[in-house]
């Protein structure tokens, strides 16, 4: 008897074991916005961003150089030419990526990784650029707001908190490089470098609390499509003098009525 009931036991703990790791992974992923479609409002608000930054760099640095005088542009120093190419590569890799995610209907899930590495490329350079363009008081830290700004719509779980290290120890680094770590221009550093983390983590917050709320609509709607679908076949089958699908029908209109 012993032997009979083992296989039964193991099933069923088999079974509650997967549950719960299903609605574990759900919960992992609720809030991440991995279940929403990649659309051409996506599409258009990526290549805004990347174009917008590189686009914004490149004045910043013509006119911080004086660049634009006889148009010499050999003011501007290679690493901030070196930076403007990679925002460039990385804002032209994107208009790629986005434009084939919308033609093939992808999830962000699909999305997140190219996404993900992008933004904080483009970003990143931006960052590198402000060591010889001002350091913390660069006004190429406007530029990085956008940026990071876009991240935080993205990056979720470690990512998100290596994103805003990374800025605050950006802000560090290039005020270090520039010597704005005494006199009076520290305070402009550690405004920078505690107000750019904490504006990123608010956003991100937001960012959070939106995609839960937009999951759990498009959720309940699927739920709602599934029960009209079974309910229009129970009628379909009752029209057609299928009177055993009176119990199914009434489990549907019980359901529906006490939200199980």
């Amino acid at each position: 008897m012993e032997s009979e009931l083992t296989p039964s036991i193991h099933g069923s703990e088999l079974s509650d074991g997967l549950a719960r790791s299903v609605v574990t992974d759900i919960e992992h992923a609720r809030g991440s916005g991995y279940s929403l479609l990649f659309s051409r409002t996506d599409r258009n608000m990526a290549l805004a961003t990347h174009w917008g930054m590189a686009g914004l760099t490149a004045v910043i640095s013509i006119l911080w150089f004086d660049a634009a005088h006889a148009l010499d542009v050999s003011r501007i120093p290679v690493l901030s030419m070196v930076t403007l190419t990679v925002q460039i590569v990385v804002a032209v890799a994107v208009s790629v990526l986005a434009t084939r995610a919308v033609r093939i209907e992808s999830t962000y899930q699909d999305t997140d990784l190219w996404d993900n590495l992008t933004s904080m490329t483009q970003t990143a350079a931006v960052i590198v650029a402000t060591v010889v363009l001002g350091g913390s008081h660069s006004p190429l830290w406007f530029v990085v707001v956008v940026g990071m700004t876009y991240i935080a719509m993205l990056a979720v779980g470690w990512r998100g908190y290596l994103a805003g290290a990374c800025i605050a120890s950006g802000v560090a680094v290039s005020a270090a490089a520039n010597d704005q770590w005494v006199g009076s221009e520290i305070s402009v550093t550690i405004a920078a470098m505690f107000g750019l983390p904490f504006a990123y983590f608010l956003c991100r917050h937001l960012a959070h609390q939106l995609y839960v709320t937009t999951e759990e609509n498009v959720w309940e709607r699927e739920v709602l499509r599934a029960r009209v679908v079974e309910l229009s076949g129970l009628l379909e089958r009752a029209a057609a003098g299928d009177l055993s699908v009176a119990g199914g029908l009434s489990s549907v209109v019980a359901g529906d009525r006490f939200g199980d």
